[in-house]
């Protein structure tokens, strides 16, 4: 699917293969105020998304779940986590009662969230102004075998990370690969590897070749 010139108003949802190709990041935006997400892809296989802004959404910009095979590249994601409620109990209102509330006090899924993801590829994606860049998780199945490259994850807010792989449950975060990206001027770590809680696993990934600086935690933490 060829998508035109313009701003959208809308939530995009994509449960089946298809390539969503925008006319070009600057140009096609998806301005998701008052929505939850951007663009939503859950229990997909074979989905390609490139070329689009998407702003403004209340939870992450593009939020990937159950889904293999995904390829997101030549996106710019900006301005979203709309939904966050700061402070020193922050909190996210849009993601109460469900699997994704757990760990996320200080985001609502920033700027990319994957969960149960396995191979699949962000390359080469602007990311900027969210409360965090990319989230890596596992909170409704493990999140493996995922290439995170070439993407350009600088200045989200104080509240979060550039590119966190944290384990919220048993699942597990493993077998990813952070190559040649640039994760800087973000309030926590460029890159994160957290198993904070009983149970939780993030084991096997690799972060190599990538510019760390300036964040407001050392770059691999």
């Amino acid at each position: 699917i060829k998508v035109a010139p313009g701003t959208y108003k809308e939530d995009v949802t994509i449960s089946q293969s298809v390539a969503l190709i925008g006319a070009g990041r600057e140009d096609t935006i998806i301005d998701a105020t008052g929505q939850k997400n951007g663009i939503t892809i859950t229990g997909a296989s074979d989905v390609v998304v490139s070329g689009f802004t998407v702003e403004n959404a209340d939870a992450a910009g593009i939020w990937i779940t159950g889904s293999s095979f995904v390829t997101v590249f030549e996106n710019r994601v900006i301005d979203n986590d709309k939904g966050l409620v700061p402070g020193a109990n922050a909190s996210c209102p849009p993601l109460a009662g469900t699997p994704f509330e757990r760990g996320e006090a200080e985001d609502c899924g920033e700027g990319v969230f994957l969960s149960a993801v396995d191979h699949s590829i962000l390359a080469n994606n602007k990311i900027t102004g969210n409360a965090g860049g990319i989230l890596i998780t596992d909170d409704t199945g493990p999140t493996h075998d995922n290439l995170i490259t070439g993407n350009s994850v600088v200045r989200n807010t104080a509240l979060d990370c550039g590119i966190t792989l944290p384990s919220h449950s048993g699942a597990g975060v493993f077998h990813n690969t952070v190559s040649e990206n640039d994760s800087s001027y973000n309030g926590g770590p460029g890159v994160g590897i957290f198993a904070p809680g009983p149970g939780s696993k993030a084991y096997g990934n690799l972060v190599i070749h990538n510019h760390l600086r300036g964040n407001g935690l050392p770059g691999v933490t």
